[in-house]
């Protein structure tokens, strides 16, 4: 599809890029969509070894419009995202992975619509892909379901998260939200420094602040997962249990303020059991025994205050907790 240069001149979209030779010859058409657009793309290479950034230094260096940052040492996705951020200067952002595809057409949809709404942050559902090219819409977590009560709730109009905090419980995946870059500066949203669920701090960042929020009717990225793929989504290994950092993180940092507290620490609840039982049927045998030791830290270190409000408000889920708390699993 031929697009103006201007259809999508106010989006920016941040690419980290790290050992994605295999990804970045397939990806180039996406790319040229977007400059083809308007688009600004910012590329961060988190120090490949593979040499797959230069196939995009050769493509797009010196083209209006797209930044190439090189960084200094590996840091992991989430301080790439950072360091690709403080070069946008479009009114919206996309965060994108290399691994996965774009639709441009309803992409262009899907911004326009997020301008006329200004929204702070708009939210699409999105597709899963397997490897044999199984595909499913917002499988996650019951994403599908809390898609479907937001558009049943509020079709096409703006709403406060403190609305429907539920959409929390959304998994905390980046590139199906397009932010308002000046919001998310006022807001000091920023991605965690952790090897894995660096997303979740930005994730919880965006949307507990967030006031005026949409829906995006359609679908423009698909998330392609692969076991046989070197990819973040498969390392189940002793970095996933930066996983708690992650989750420690956003309740030391977001969950003191006692309006995002009322808001979000149920809510929060879920969201992190839902987390931890979903990483415990994929952590490999020999980090098994840790992940446990490390789950039960955590969870040990729940607030008596917090373990009655949700006594109060969802049973199952604090007979949960407290099990845990008794060094039993979450």
């Amino acid at each position: 599809m031929e697009h103006t240069s201007k259809s999508l001149a106010n989006l920016a979209v941040v690419c980290p890029v790290f050992n994605a030779v295999n990804f970045i010859p397939e990806r180039l058409s996406i790319f040229r969509e977007l400059v083809a657009a308007g688009a600004q793309l910012v590329f961060i290479d988190d120090l490949s070894t593979d040499g797959g950034f230069d196939t995009l230094a050769t493509e797009f260096g010196g083209a209006e419009n797209v930044e190439l940052i090189r960084q200094c040492r590996n840091g992991g996705a989430g301080v790439a995202r950072n360091a690709g951020f403080k070069s946008v200067d479009r009114p919206y952002t996309l965060f994108f992975d290399i691994d996965d595809r774009l639709d441009i057409e309803a992409l262009v949809r899907a911004v326009s619509l997020a301008k006329d709404a200004t929204a702070d942050v708009q939210i699409s559902s999105y597709y899963v892909e397997d490897d044999k090219g199984k595909r499913k819409c917002s499988p996650m977590a019951g994403d599908a379901g809390i898609l479907r009560e937001v558009r049943e709730r509020f079709c096409d109009e703006s709403f406060d998260i403190s609305a429907f905090p539920k959409l929390l419980r959304l998994t905390n995946y980046p590139w199906n939200k397009i932010i308002n870059t000046e919001f998310a500066r006022e807001i000091d949203f920023r991605f965690g420094s952790t090897r894995v669920q660096n997303d979740v701090l930005a994730h919880w960042t965006v949307l507990l602040s967030a006031r005026r929020i949409t829906l995006f009717p359609e679908t423009y990225i698909t998330h392609l997962v692969s076991r046989d793929l070197d990819q973040i989504t498969n390392d189940f290994g002793p970095n996933r249990l930066e996983m708690f950092d992650a989750l420690e993180q956003v309740d030391a940092e977001l969950l003191n303020d006692p309006v995002a507290r009322s808001i979000g620490l149920k809510e929060f609840m879920v969201f992190k059991a839902k987390l931890i039982g979903w990483a415990r049927t994929r952590m490999n045998p020999q980090f098994a025994g840790a992940f446990e030791d490390r789950a039960v830290q955590h969870v040990r270190g729940t607030r008596v205050s917090d373990l009655f409000l949700l006594l109060g408000e969802n049973t199952g889920l604090a007979a949960q907790y407290s099990k845990a708390i008794m060094k039993r699993s979450l």
